[in-house]
């Protein structure tokens, strides 16, 4: 938490919930003890988290598509589809991970990064078990 000073001058620390990156003081007087430029490394992040979160949600539409065609086409087994779907289940949990994590990466890129390496990995294995 950053610090403030009241109207009387009093130093205090600021409780105000809201994102660094919209308060410069705190970026300034705390932040850029150990970030050189946090508004640019947190975009950053961003940028690659929300690039890859889209196109895997590419991925996952071709996959639900696919699954849909296969279940129509009565040319899979029950056991066959419920293997498909088990690990479309399974991309889709690591996708929806990140994509309702409020900080789009920034909060935890390594964990961000694992989850759509999975999600995309599940996705080819899904797509790779249609005949």
């Amino acid at each position: 938490m950053g610090t403030a000073v009241s109207e009387t001058g009093v130093t205090y620390v600021n409780h105000e919930w809201t994102s660094p990156l919209e308060n410069e003081d705190l970026i300034k007087n705390t932040c850029s003890a150990c970030h050189t430029d946090l508004v640019a490394d947190v975009k950053a992040i961003q940028k690659e988290a929300e690039d890859r979160t889209i196109a895997i949600a590419d991925q996952l539409v071709i996959l639900t598509d696919k699954l849909a065609a296969a279940v129509e086409s009565g040319d899979y087994t029950e056991d066959e589809l419920n293997a498909i779907r088990g690990v479309h289940r399974d991309a889709q949990f690591y996708w929806d991970f990140v994509f309702v994590e409020n900080s789009e990466g920034a909060h935890n890129s390594s964990l961000t990064k694992y989850c759509l390496d999975q999600a995309e990995a599940l996705c080819k294995k899904a797509l790779g078990m249609f005949k």
